[in-house]
């Protein structure tokens, strides 16, 4: 008996603690902060939230998602690129195709965008693929590069044949430059 009562009195705990923070967020407002062709971030009242709204080309609601660091949201041609920063070298980066309604995934401090394609290390890989959809294109290359510290250089070179990388593996190596096929 006396544990359906505590099971009780924890449940009612829990309800109070929910409702309570739903009550919080309704008096937490958000404000529009920046406002874009295809966006919106608004941070809420406390400062201790922010909220991005992607639109397709047609106006309508694509996306929303809620964030504790302000997102920062550039136009790359036909494309928004969303990133949120986690700290030094540590940015959350994914883009938004308005007119297609695309929205990829992630990627961890993608090196270079180039026409659909991101450039990104993960796993001793580094990876060229379509932003949107590896079915396209996806190439990956065994290598060690820092993860402290970014490629010196990351271009396209050679009418997009090739991509051409200068890195080291380790704070203390020399500089390593490559062309890479595409």
């Amino acid at each position: 008996m006396a544990k359906f009562k505590i099971s009780k009195i924890v449940d009612i705990f829990l309800c109070l603690f929910l409702l309570q923070g739903c009550s919080n967020q309704v008096r937490n407002n958000m404000n529009v902060i920046e406002k874009g062709k295809n966006y919106e971030i608004e941070q809420s009242d406390d400062l201790s939230r922010y909220k991005f709204t992607l639109f397709s080309d047609d106006g309508s609601i694509y996306w929303e998602e809620i964030s504790y660091k302000l997102p920062d949201i550039e136009q790359l041609n036909d494309l928004l690129k969303i990133s949120i920063s986690g700290g030094t070298y540590a940015d959350q980066v994914r883009y938004f195709d308005p007119i297609n309604k695309q929205l990829s995934r992630y990627f961890q401090n993608p090196y270079l965008e180039y026409e659909n394609l991101v450039v990104y290390y993960e796993e001793d890989k580094l990876i060229i693929q379509d932003i949107f959809d590896t079915t396209k294109y996806y190439k990956s290359f065994d290598r060690e590069i820092s993860y402290s510290e970014p490629p010196q250089e990351c271009i396209i070179i050679n009418n997009g044949k090739n991509l051409e990388i200068t890195y080291r593996k380790d704070y203390e190596s020399p500089y390593i430059t490559e062309i890479l096929d595409l």
